[in-house]
């Protein structure tokens, strides 16, 4: 932060007097932008770090398709809708039960912690126990297991625009810790200062798809990201005639939209083929990029007779009796892009790794105009939008060149010095791209041995006078044309929701699950009783593990100050035990008809002693640092191994009654364990 202050003070006073160097003001805007959006980008990971990632996918949900698409929601009209909020009437799930329902619910789950505790009279008890003889009170507001997945549609920021910059205030409320120290750099960018509502949308909106490591290393592996800043300078993708957007790719589609028709077998593919030099007729395999290539893959390549080499943009893809209509949709698809002939070369060696075998592969790597989007990503962009069913179907595209297959990850990183030492491909010598592939593999699709792919048609790539590709000095001439903001914010939102719904369409099932969990554990920590706490709890996690209690655990961090007994509720999670209010009907009369003492309601009573050091400081933020010195007190002791509740020998002979002495360990403090654990 302190680096990139120095070049914000630079760029400020570039332009002082005596000095004739002109204040670059585009560089100092775009320096502001890209800082606000990393700077949330890494907040909002460092918010939802060890999280349940269904917290993060409700608040991303409730950016793109409002806050009546997300399954939980609350009436907090200051945070946001999955925060700790009771389940609510949602677009997706079931319409859950009214008020006189809950507070039924409420009164159910009071008398299973009764049941549980001991503290019911016999009659009552018993038939309590035929009730629940498999699990406890039914739980409000859960999905079914068999429910069809449905996609969602996008909601329109100019239609709801005071609800979606609702969420994107919560979103800053609940950063705003990590954000406020740097807010006297850049005017107070950083936390939101001088952006309107509707860049501020789209800037939390591209910082919370990348929020975790992983998503942001993917994006940038594959091409994919693209800073707001460009979004919203370059506007919306230009093109020659009607276009429509495709909400599953992002990309706009001319003479159109989307092609039908099946993909066929694997006899046919879209590709860039990296062809040989050609002098006066004659092929040279000696002086060029392609012999470097082919002799490495005649000797680790199985698969270096059927195909030559190529860069896959699709595979399989449309019939061959089909390449005449698709080449003349591609070379119109590619120049309402403004996609033209580019320069490529090959930077490296990577692989990829598949379980027991790895592929090495040559990275491709357009030689571009600084700030150019990448060609070989826009040319995939253009042929999914037009053929979505063509390819593998994965929601990001990794170019690559195939260069052999390995057993060993010890075999791939002897043949990446081998190239490397060689010098070819770090990085290699450049190559003109001026046309992209269909390659067709004739014979029957059964047949053992099938003729080699060859190039069956020709796609040219006509030079790019505008849109995303063109040049510097073009760019610089071009005449400046008003951006359709709004059309802006759809076509970064159709990017989002591409992979966003397609992750949550592939992995249906444990969406459901993952939803349901979070549901169960907002009601949890919403109980208003500490006798309704413990029943919800005992019912849903009676053990330290599983998504319930992570998603209990993350919710209490949060600490909001509507959680009804926090104190308690944090106390229970780390100690085990919790002292309820409750009428004891089982109590003689004269002896008292309350609850005075601390009952076991989590784990059997026992400590959470190796409670991660990162959520213990949550905690202890959430509910004050006198409180959690309290709580510290009474986890001190030895603790040991919580075994299952029957009290029955597990293999090695151990049970509750009869711990296994090595499992077992003293707690004085996460401080001093801390430390141990350093030293």
């Amino acid at each position: 932060m302190v680096g990139w202050h120095a070049v914000d003070v630079y760029m400020r006073t570039i332009a002082a007097p005596g000095n004739d160097a002109p204040l670059e003001h585009s560089k100092d805007e775009r320096l502001r932008w890209i800082l606000t959006e990393e700077v949330w980008r890494r907040a909002l990971g460092s918010h939802f770090k060890a999280k349940p990632p269904e917290l993060a996918n409700s608040r991303l949900a409730a950016l793109l398709y409002g806050r009546g698409a997300t399954l939980a929601a609350t009436d907090d009209a200051d945070g946001p809708e999955a925060a700790v909020g009771t389940a609510a009437a949602t677009a997706e799930g079931p319409e859950l039960s009214s008020a006189t329902a809950q507070r039924r619910s409420t009164k159910e789950f009071e008398e299973f912690a009764q049941y549980k505790l001991g503290t019911l009279s016999k009659a009552r008890a018993s038939e309590l126990k035929r009730k629940y003889a498999k699990e406890g009170p039914s739980i409000l507001g859960l999905r079914k297991s068999d429910e069809k997945y449905e996609e969602r549609e996008l909601a329109c920021y100019s239609r709801c625009a005071a609800e979606l910059d609702e969420v994107v205030q919560g979103l800053l409320k609940e950063i705003s810790h990590i954000t406020s120290w740097s807010s006297h750099l850049f005017g107070g960018c950083t936390t939101g200062a001088g952006f309107s509502k509707m860049e501020q949308y789209m800037l939390m909106l591209n910082a919370l798809a990348h929020h975790s490591s992983s998503a942001m290393k993917l994006a940038v592996a594959s091409g994919t990201l693209r800073p707001t800043v460009d979004v919203v300078r370059q506007g919306p993708s230009n093109s020659s005639g009607p276009a429509v957007a495709n909400a599953s790719t992002g990309v706009r589609e001319s003479g159109g939209g989307r092609r039908s028709g099946k993909v066929g077998p694997k006899l046919t593919a879209l590709a860039i083929v990296l062809e040989p030099c050609v002098d006066d007729g004659i092929v040279d395999e000696t002086r060029c990029l392609h012999g470097n290539v082919q002799r490495v893959r005649k000797a680790n390549d199985r698969n270096e007779r059927r195909w030559p080499p190529h860069v896959t943009l699709a595979y399989p893809f449309v019939p061959a009796a089909q390449f005449d209509e698709a080449a003349a949709a591609l070379e119109a698809g590619l120049a309402a892009e403004g996609v033209g002939s580019f320069d490529m070369r090959f930077n490296g060696v990577q692989d990829f790794g598949h379980g027991r075998s790895f592929t090495a592969w040559a990275n491709p790597e357009p030689v571009a105009a600084a700030g150019a989007s990448c060609p070989l990503q826009a040319v995939w962009r253009v042929a999914r939008a037009l053929y979505p069913d063509a390819g593998d179907q994965r929601g990001e595209f990794v170019p690559h060149l195939s260069l052999g297959q390995f057993t060993t990850q010890e075999e791939v990183d002897i043949f990446k010095g081998v190239v490397e030492s060689e010098g070819w491909a770090t990085p290699s010598e450049q190559v003109r791209v001026g046309e992209i592939h269909l390659l067709e593999r004739r014979g029957d699709a059964g047949a053992a041995e099938l003729d080699p792919f060859r190039v069956s048609r020709r796609i040219k790539l006509s030079h790019a006078t505008g849109g995303w590709f063109a040049s510097a000095g073009a760019a610089e001439e071009a005449p400046e044309v008003e951006v359709d903001t709004e059309a802006v914010v759809r076509e970064l939102a159709a990017v989002v929701h591409s992979s966003f719904e397609k992750a949550r369409k592939e992995k249906w099932a444990s969406a459901i699950e993952a939803q349901n969990e979070l549901v169960t554990a907002q009601q949890i920590v919403r109980s208003s009783t500490r006798l309704e706490f413990a029943g919800r709890l005992m019912r849903s996690a009676p053990t330290r593990g599983g998504g319930v209690y992570d998603a209990v655990v993350a919710l209490l961090c949060d600490g909001t100050a509507d959680i009804p007994h926090l104190e308690s509720k944090v106390r229970a999670i780390l100690t085990g035990k919790l002292c309820v209010d409750a009428p004891n009907t089982s109590a003689p009369a004269g002896y008292g008809s309350m609850i005075a003492a601390s009952h076991e309601v989590l784990a059997n009573g026992t400590s959470w002693i190796h409670c991660p050091l990162d959520v213990a400081l949550l905690l202890r933020e959430a509910i004050g640092e006198e409180a959690f010195l309290d709580i510290e007190v009474s986890m001190r002791g030895v603790s040991g191994w919580v075994y299952r509740e029957s009290d029955m020998p597990n293999r090695h002979g151990h049970c509750n009654s009869n711990p296994n002495p090595k499992l077992t360990c003293r707690f004085e403090s996460f401080v001093k364990r801390a430390e141990k654990e350093r030293r």
